[in-house]
């Protein structure tokens, strides 16, 4: 009868430490949940401290808005030329035109089979021309 009186406490003692431990766990798992529910503590928080939140927009807003900020384009300013350069600068632009047909003339020469340099083009003028044998 003492085994049995003994063995009777031993499983109340295990069932009551079970008991507690459920408890003790299920106390762990709300706390868990509590923090892993992060949109009622954030209502929470803006609810108890609306103050805090609008200024902490505000704030944030502005050094975002600072960061984020496009940059306005720089103006270069523009090259002061001098009078000489200026003047070179007109009969480059003058003389254009005519280098343009001068190339274009001589490229047409060449690409039609006449050979061209300037020392030969003007040897052949300057000398005349033997008469045609008939």
């Amino acid at each position: 009868m003492a085994s049995s009186i003994a063995k009777n406490q031993e499983i109340q003692r295990l069932v009551s430490l079970s008991e507690e431990s459920r408890l003790a766990l299920g106390q762990e798992i709300l706390a868990v949940r509590q923090r892993l529910d992060v949109k009622s503590r954030l209502r929470h928080s803006i609810m108890q401290k609306p103050s805090q939140w609008l200024f902490g927009g505000l704030v944030s807003g502005i050094v975002a808005s600072l960061l984020f900020r496009r940059r306005a384009p720089r103006v270069k300013s523009a090259a002061k030329r001098s009078l000489p350069l200026a003047l070179v600068g007109i009969a480059l632009a003058a003389l254009r035109p005519f280098v343009q047909s001068w190339a274009i003339k001589y490229t047409k020469d060449y690409l039609a089979g006449k050979s061209f340099s300037f020392s030969t083009q003007a040897a052949r003028s300057a000398r005349p021309q033997p008469p045609a044998s008939v």
